[in-house]
């Protein structure tokens, strides 16, 4: 998605382009914008689309259910860590220890138990992710949470429910 917003002077008309400075998985495009006084819309430079992270998946097709979490650390990802339990306590799949900046993290698990399954993710400093920072959870190709990562140290959440406690 792009933002744009027309700003006049006098007689010239300048497109201004807010743009992503991390690009995502869902495959937004930055584009350049020419403009001037010539009364011509805005033409789209061509570009390359970004090349996603890779997503760690499993081999083949999931027999079972498929978990994936797309977060987008804020600069401070050397404190996040998460994790997913099964309906067991069992940790099924868990990350952390990002160097420090912001980084985009992207996985995918195919789950073999059924159930509820628990995703917790925690933040050590106590102040939750800032900014653009956030967190999705997927549960079978369903989004079951977005949520923006304003959690202080942590918070957990029931997965294919979506419950937050």
């Amino acid at each position: 998605k792009i933002q744009m917003a027309m700003l006049s002077f006098k007689e010239a008309t300048i497109p201004m382009v807010k743009t992503l400075s991390t690009p995502h998985a869902s495959g937004e495009e930055v584009v350049s914008l020419s403009g001037g006084n010539n009364n011509s819309p805005p033409t789209p430079a061509p570009v390359a689309n970004p090349t996603s992270p890779p997503v760690s998946s499993p081999t083949g097709s999931c027999s079972g259910h498929e978990f994936r979490l797309e977060l987008q650390t804020d600069e401070y990802s050397d404190e996040v860590s998460w994790k997913l339990e099964d309906p067991n306590g069992n940790v099924v799949i868990q990350g952390g220890n990002y160097p420090s900046g912001e980084n985009f993290i992207d996985t995918t698990e195919c789950l073999s138990s059924d159930g509820v399954h628990t995703f917790k993710i925690m933040d050590s400093y106590g102040d939750g992710m800032i900014g653009d920072a956030y967190y999705k959870l997927w549960y079978d190709g369903n989004v079951v949470i977005y949520h923006d990562g304003h959690y202080v140290y942590g918070e957990s959440v029931t997965v294919p429910g979506g419950n937050v406690f």
